[in-house]
């Protein structure tokens, strides 16, 4: 660590440092005494960011792309509006989903009039309840090889979805699925 200890008493300040350098680790990454907000240099500001799993963290950045890392399944929550990033849905566009995602919570990206640009995860095993529920912007969605089920009106009123590619692993499609 360096010894600047107390070199920043009383400053508010975001600080930049080089990315894809191993010597900034979380150690070094401190406020030295003020009120420091710690940024990769030529990383993507971001808007909000959180949880959605055990393991799972969103991020939303001012290109107005989702993306959602870690390992597992979402959690599943009971309504729309309790999806963490609910209150964004009119302005994403992009949604990235590491491969080891292997489930989307019910109503995942319900009513995101806007997204057109989504890449389903090899790991991904189902596709749940209106997970993309009156997603207008959606032309194509390629369902990965791994996926079982998709839910009742997962694609519900997605009226400019004209290619679905089918994995070869799926067996269930739930009611209204691709309802238009």
């Amino acid at each position: 660590l360096p010894t600047i200890l107390s070199a920043f008493i009383g400053v508010t300040a975001d600080a930049w440092y080089p990315m894809g350098n191993e010597t900034w680790t979380p150690d070094f990454l401190q406020n030295y005494g003020g009120n420091l907000v710690w940024m990769v240099e030529g990383a993507v500001e971001l808007v909000d960011m959180g949880t959605c799993g055990e393991a799972i963290t969103w991020t939303l950045d001012v290109e107005n792309t989702l993306t959602i890392s870690g390992s597992g399944a979402m959690t599943n929550y009971n309504s729309p509006a309790m999806v963490p990033w609910h209150a964004y849905r009119e302005t994403i566009t992009k949604v990235v989903l590491e491969d080891s995602i292997t489930g989307l919570t019910d109503y995942a990206f319900r009513e995101m009039v806007n997204l057109t640009d989504i890449t389903l995860p090899g790991g991904l095993t189902e596709i749940s309840m209106e997970a993309f529920y009156g997603c207008f912007g959606l032309t194509a969605i390629v369902i990965p090889n791994g996926v079982v089920t998709i839910g009742d009106r997962a694609f519900y009123g997605c009226n400019k979805l004209a290619s679905v590619t089918f994995g070869e692993g799926l067996q269930n499609v739930g009611a209204n699925a691709f309802y238009n």
